[in-house]
């Protein structure tokens, strides 16, 4: 619970997000994840992201991206086609989402197989238990 009283004190600037959303992931990236926070002035296109499928959600200007992968994807790694189960990320999930508040825009999915993204709600990522692997996890916020 120490996460939860240190963000509270921090202002609310680019800056400051990045390392929080960095502090927040950083027990995921201490294993086999690691994360990529888009938060520049220019987007790079969905192109430039690998692994980021089909069916794009649709960004704003000024939106940011917080993607969560395996860290072990090197080109065509077989761990990468394993992938994920959601149960492996959700609490870090929510600590993101509770993190954001108002900030937080939504959640996409890559599932293992599949070419197109699919969208989870709030709701969703609290009680549902997402059957099958994932290949990455996209947070868009603003």
């Amino acid at each position: 619970m120490r996460h939860i009283k240190s963000y509270q004190i921090f202002e609310s600037n680019d800056i400051n997000v990045r390392e929080d959303l960095t502090e927040i992931c950083y027990e995921l990236t201490d294993g086999r994840f690691d994360i990529k926070i888009y938060d520049g002035p220019e987007f790079p296109g969905w192109g430039n992201i690998p692994g980021s499928g089909t069916n794009l959600p649709h960004l704003e200007r000024g939106d940011k991206i917080l993607c969560i992968y395996l860290s072990e994807y090197k080109g065509l790694g077989l761990n990468y086609y394993d992938g994920f189960p959601f149960d492996e990320v959700r609490e870090v999930i929510l600590r993101i989402v509770d993190y954001l508040g108002d900030r937080y825009k939504g959640c996409s999915v890559l599932s293992v197989s599949e070419h197109e993204r699919s969208s989870i709600n709030r709701r969703e990522i609290v009680e549902h238990n997402w059957i099958g692997n994932l290949k990455n996890l996209i947070i868009i916020y603003k």
